[in-house]
């Protein structure tokens, strides 16, 4: 698919940590008017490889942050926010920040959902292990 810059763009990703949580905070604060609790950002930087900044040509261009709930059994992984920068929508970006968060739960075996937490119905995305 390609989009206003008239083609899919590469981009290379980084968990989120607390080296570059910043990074995420300021990119969120940027096109979404909300104000995100401190936990959000904390959760992000624990579950890294759940969530991710996205790059092009070494620009921060898009971001996805989750927090996941575990028991001893299984996982919920909740995607609390994703967005990329409006230059850079309907490049892809946002399906590949979301197609790497789920392909890190596919590794996980423990993770049988992940929904979205902005989903007034926590609109479930994915379900593993269940048929």
């Amino acid at each position: 698919r390609t989009g206003k810059m008239g083609r899919e763009l590469k981009v290379s990703f980084d968990g989120v940590r607390e080296k570059n949580v910043n990074s995420l905070r300021v990119l969120i604060l940027s096109f979404f008017p909300i104000k995100y609790s401190d936990k959000v950002y904390q959760d992000a930087c624990i579950f890294e490889d759940f969530s991710q900044l996205a790059y092009h040509t070494d620009v921060l261009v898009g971001g996805i942050a989750c927090r996941c709930e575990k028991t001893e059994k299984a996982a919920k992984l909740y995607i609390m926010t994703i967005g990329v920068l409006p230059a850079y929508r309907g490049c892809g970006i946002g399906s590949k920040l979301l197609n790497k968060t789920l392909d890190a739960c596919k590794k996980d075996s423990k993770i049988q959902e992940v929904r979205w937490a902005a989903c007034d119905l926590s609109l479930e995305l994915f379900r593993w292990r269940q048929c």
